[in-house]
C-alpha cells in the first residue's frame, strides 16, 4: 500500500514547501494541503511518478512502511544511495554519468590508499624481521 505519511516526512527532511510540491506533482491550480497525504494508502500512478521525481527517491520507497523506510536508510541498502543522497534512476543520463564518474574517482583514490597501506605493512614487517 502507498505510504502517504512518507510524503510529509520527505517534505520535512528535504526542507521543501508543500506549495512547491503540490504545484510540481498536481499542477499550479491544485489546492491540496499536506494533510491530504496523512494516512493515505492509495494514489494515482501519474502522481506517484511525479512524487518520485520531485523527491528524487525510487517509487518503491512510497510503498515501504515507516519502519521499513527507517531500516533502509540506516542500512544504506538503497542501490541508488550515493554519498548521503539518493539518485533517482529516472534522472538524466548526464546526471547518472556524473555520479558514476565520481564513484570511479573515489574507487581510484581508495585503491591508492590500499596500495600505500600494503606498502606500509610490508615495510613494518621487514623492519620487525630485521630486529
Amino acid at each position: 500500500m502507498f505510504n502517504g505519511d512518507l510524503v510529509n516526512r520527505l517534505l520535512k527532511e528535504q526542507k521543501k514547501t508543500v506549495g512547491e510540491m503540490v504545484a510540481f506533482v498536481f499542477g499550479q491550480s491544485s489546492h491540496i494541503s499536506s494533510s491530504y497525504f496523512k494516512g493515505r494508502t492509495y494514489i494515482d500512478s501519474r502522481y506517484l511518478e511525479r512524487l518520485s521525481e520531485y523527491f528524487e527517491v525510487p517509487i518503491e520507497d512510497f510503498f515501504l512502511s515507516n519502519e521499513e523506510y527507517d531500516d533502509k536508510k540506516l542500512e544504506n541498502t538503497n542501490v541508488h544511495h550515493i554519498s548521503n543522497s539518493t539518485v533517482n534512476i529516472n534522472s538524466s543520463p548526464d546526471v547518472l554519468m556524473g555520479v558514476i564518474n565520481n564513484q570511479k574517482a573515489m574507487l581510484d583514490q581508495q585503491a591508492e590508499q590500499i596500495k600505500w597501506l600494503r606498502d606500509q605493512v610490508q615495510l613494518l614487517t621487514k623492519n620487525i624481521v630485521q630486529q
